[in-house]
């Protein structure tokens, strides 16, 4: 099973954002070793086109287009490697640098179901998260399935959002092909096309802390962490 890393360095809150020093070692190369730890993959890319990332000697693909979120760079790298289209695709986001290993297996186990074609994860919330101004917010319903996600705390039943998905590559090429639904683009949230558009998508659910780096506030917490 493959795991690709979409990763750049033009972020608009935090520029150079890969790069930036955690504990002695580049965010980017805490997250690959992260992912690479995990015995359920065969495989670890980088799909990035930053000179700076590339010159690093990763194991990667090089994706040199114009995407509106990490998934359609992911899609793009397993058309580039030409993966079938069952071929179940994991997306753990550049800056998701803490999160436990074992909800990687859990996240496959949900494709057990030939009905679900993309799963995530949500992490129980902390306090230090409520004030955390790059929090993503998911529901979820009776079902384990996502019910919305938001930039807002929205009530009852709410987990943080962790940056990694899993996808059937049949449907992540689909979702490639969609168009950005209006509330996608308002706030910035790459999941409102699936959800807008019908679909649905697992969630699988932490106690423990899944952090990553938005800002540079969020570099100082994950140190501490470490």
């Amino acid at each position: 099973m493959i795991c690709i890393i979409p990763t750049r360095m033009d972020s608009k809150r935090f520029p150079g954002k890969p790069l930036a020093d955690i504990v002695g070692k580049p965010m980017i190369q805490r997250v690959y070793e992260s992912a690479a730890a995990c015995p359920e993959f065969e495989k670890v890319l980088i799909a990035t086109n930053s000179p700076e990332i590339t010159k690093m000697k990763f194991p990667g693909v090089y994706t040199d287009g114009i995407y509106k979120n990490g998934s359609e760079r992911v899609a793009h790298a397993a058309r580039i490697l030409r993966l079938s289209e069952d071929e179940i695709i994991f997306n753990i986001q550049g800056d998701q640098v803490i999160f436990p290993q074992y909800i990687i297996a859990d996240m496959l186990s949900c494709f057990d179901d030939q009905d679900i074609n993309i799963a995530t994860a949500g992490h129980k919330l902390f306090v230090r998260d409520m004030n955390n101004s790059g929090m993503v917010f998911v529901t979820v319903d009776e079902n384990g399935n996502s019910k919305s996600f938001s930039r807002n705390h929205p009530g009852t039943q709410v987990f943080g959002h962790v940056g990694i998905y899993a996808y059937r590559n049949r449907y992540l090429q689909k979702y490639a092909q969609l168009s950005q639904t209006q509330n996608e683009k308002e706030y910035s949230l790459e999941q409102l096309r699936i959800l807008e558009n019908g679909g649905k998508i697992k969630v699988v659910l932490t106690e423990e802390p899944c952090n990553s780096v938005n800002t540079i506030d969020d570099v100082k917490i994950i140190e501490r962490m470490i």
